[in-house]
């Protein structure tokens, strides 16, 4: 939308032209999109958001249940964005481990795009000797009370061999499991305005040995 005024003097040098301009009212709804490639809009975003994880967890709004820390590399990982990435693992024996945070969602948005990078690492890759199964869900719930779950598991992602088999470089030695490797996710998710909420969890059946398995995450954003 543009708003163009002009101001002419068609001649007459005795006369001086102006306009009294009062009271101007735009209720029409500008909608401006922030280029991806501005640092300084990323950098805000990260300060209240904390989506890539460079803070600690707590310091940006987030809420930890069981182990979920951030990481500057975890093994031979290593963060899709910036320096930092969050990692929640069932090591020893937890039964879940989990984050969560509340959103703001501006009035009239209806659909969310949610973005985020991901790598999945699990013991449960065949041959290794264990079968009781890892679960991975990503749950919003909007001010309304409306829930999206999104939910797979190892045994889903094994199935339809979108894991491979690797050796996780621990400081203790290396470890035998499977992984999905970085991947990203992108969805449009129903919301509606006001105060909701985005939660990452990891659950698991059983024990495991030294790591079981670890849900890696970077790059959190609400972008296409």
């Amino acid at each position: 939308m543009f708003l163009n005024f002009k101001l002419e003097n068609k001649g007459d040098r005795n006369k001086y032209p102006f306009f009294l301009l009062k009271n101007l009212d735009i209720s029409t709804s500008i909608k401006t999109k922030i280029s991806a490639k501005s640092k300084k809009q990323l950098d805000v975003f990260e300060a209240v958001f904390g989506g890539s994880f460079e803070s600690k967890l707590e310091d940006t709004g987030w809420t930890v249940e069981g182990s979920c820390q951030t990481y500057s590399n975890f093994g031979q990982f290593t963060p899709t964005d910036r320096d930092k990435f969050m990692v929640c693992m069932t090591y020893p024996d937890e039964k879940s481990a989990r984050i969560s945070r509340e959103i703001d969602i501006t009035e009239g948005v209806t659909s969310l795009p949610l973005s985020l990078d991901y790598n999945f690492l699990s013991e449960e890759y065949p041959g290794n000797g264990i079968s009781d199964w890892d679960t991975i869900e990503l749950i919003i719930r909007s001010a309304n009370g409306n829930v999206t779950r999104l939910v797979v598991s190892s045994e889903d992602l094994i199935e339809a061999e979108l894991m491979f088999g690797d050796m996780l470089d621990l400081p203790e030695g290396k470890l035998a499991i499977g992984q999905t490797g970085w991947q990203t996710f992108s969805r449009y998710i129903p919301v509606s305005s006001g105060k909701g909420e985005i939660k990452i969890i990891l659950s698991s059946r059983g024990g495991g040995n030294k790591l079981h398995s670890a849900l890696l995450v970077d790059n959190i954003r609400f972008a296409d």
